[in-house]
């Protein structure tokens, strides 16, 4: 005879999940502001070497002969970019999630909380993403056999990988198969949050293009005619209302590492369930 085990656990509810994230999202808005700082850096970084380029493509188109050492130059500068630019965003990520962690445990966070979760994580971090590559790499193969499928499922597959790297303090490998496990074991909280956090994306992503369908109806397309500025009034409309939902989809950035973050504390803790157990019972005597 089998015995049933315990009841399931329960994971929170979808609801009550999102709810207290925008709480906590409310009072801890600096949690959106890596993406926002990281982006500035690049965009800086970037700007910095496409000027320096330029300055010495000029110097040696003057000077003869020498663009042999400007290649040797330019990929060597571009080489520090390229690191530059990986540390940028290893720096956004785990700052992003290392605050959330923050924000559930305390209610709070600081910068505090990125830095130093940055220099004990960011190894981890840094494999994670390696083996998150094969796993894409993995995934892009299968496009064709799964018509598209395994691409989309790339992103629900690995929505634990972060959260569990930083906030579970898991290494890189290791938080890749505890993403899977709990994809498993929790599938359908797991797909309903990320469906929910997916539309809101959708959404955002959507408004910023709708600021600039107005622009692009407002300029002629046909090659003979002249080009004409936008009046100011739709350019300034069009132009605030980009500038204002991209701050809003940065934004989202940080609720939603509050909320996978809240989502994989939450099921994370929950206990394993015991395999059915099996009894047997006496035999009867036989009847007359």
């Amino acid at each position: 005879m089998t015995t049933s085990a315990a009841p399931a656990p329960a994971p929170i509810e979808f609801g009550a999940l999102f709810t207290r994230s925008w709480e906590l999202f409310k009072r801890n808005w600096i949690v959106a502001l890596p993406p926002i700082v990281a982006g500035f850096l690049a965009i800086v970084v970037i700007g910095a070497f496409t000027v320096a380029a330029a300055v010495g493509a000029v110097a040696t188109n003057a000077a003869h002969n020498a663009w042999r050492d400007y290649a040797e130059w330019a990929i060597g500068c571009s080489l520090v970019v390229f690191l530059l630019l990986v540390v940028i965003g290893l720096w956004a990520q785990i700052a992003t999630y290392a605050m959330a962690d923050a924000a559930w445990a305390r209610g709070t966070t600081t910068f505090d909380d990125a830095f130093a979760a940055f220099w004990s994580r960011a190894g981890a971090v840094l494999v994670a993403w390696i083996g998150t590559a094969g796993v894409a790499v993995l995934a892009l193969i299968l496009v064709l056999p799964t018509l598209g499928l395994s691409m989309i499922g790339l992103t629900l597959v690995t929505m634990y990988v972060l959260p569990a790297a930083i906030a579970g303090k898991r290494g890189g490998f290791e938080a890749i198969g505890e993403s899977f496990t709990l994809i498993r074991r929790f599938f359908v909280p797991s797909l309903v949050t990320w469906l929910g956090l997916y539309a809101i994306q959708y959404g955002l992503t959507f408004l910023i293009y709708g600021a600039i369908v107005p622009l692009q109806i407002s300029v002629p397309t046909w090659s003979n005619s002249a080009m004409q500025m936008p009046p100011f009034p739709l350019l300034a409309l069009s132009g605030g209302s980009f500038g204002i939902f991209a701050l809003a989809l940065f934004a989202y950035v940080g609720f939603s590492a509050i909320v996978q973050v809240g989502l994989y504390r939450d099921l994370s803790a929950q206990p394993e369930l015991p395999p059915p157990v099996q009894t047997t019972l006496p035999p009867t005597a036989p009847t007359t």
